[in-house]
């Protein structure tokens, strides 16, 4: 599964900053269930409101440490993605392993053709056959 990324801006996929979203969530809530289990309102069950918070706090870490998996995910395979890129341009590989003897042709550049200039004096050209421009 792979995920566009942008390394000058990073940015976490969707599903991530969901995840995360619903995590903090239940995290609150989780706190807002301890406050109502200690408030002593005769309506709360405080039995009911700590099993509600641990199972809120347990809900929050699965969301959350999934969520951060899949934003470090992202960092590596955009570093992967970098680092593969180098290797292919410069026929090396990051690891010093050798590699195949078509990988370490250098890519053809394509340039543009220069005409060459050289100046001599007049005499010498005409003693040489050259016609000056």
């Amino acid at each position: 599964m792979a995920f566009s990324f942008n390394e000058d801006r990073p940015t976490s996929p969707a599903i991530a900053r969901i995840l995360n979203f619903m995590g903090w969530m239940s995290i609150i809530g989780c706190a807002c269930g301890v406050m109502l289990a200690f408030s002593g309102y005769p309506w709360v069950n405080d039995v009911y409101a700590m099993a509600g918070s641990g199972a809120a706090i347990i809900l929050g870490i699965l969301f959350i440490g999934p969520a951060k998996t899949l934003e470090a995910l992202t960092i590596l395979n955009a570093r992967m993605k970098s680092r593969f890129a180098l290797e292919g341009l410069t026929g090396s590989s990051a690891l010093g392993e050798s590699t195949s003897s078509l990988s370490n042709i250098p890519p053809i550049i394509p340039q543009k053709s220069k005409e060459r200039v050289v100046k001599i004096s007049a005499d010498d050209a005409r003693r040489s056959g050259v016609t000056p421009r």
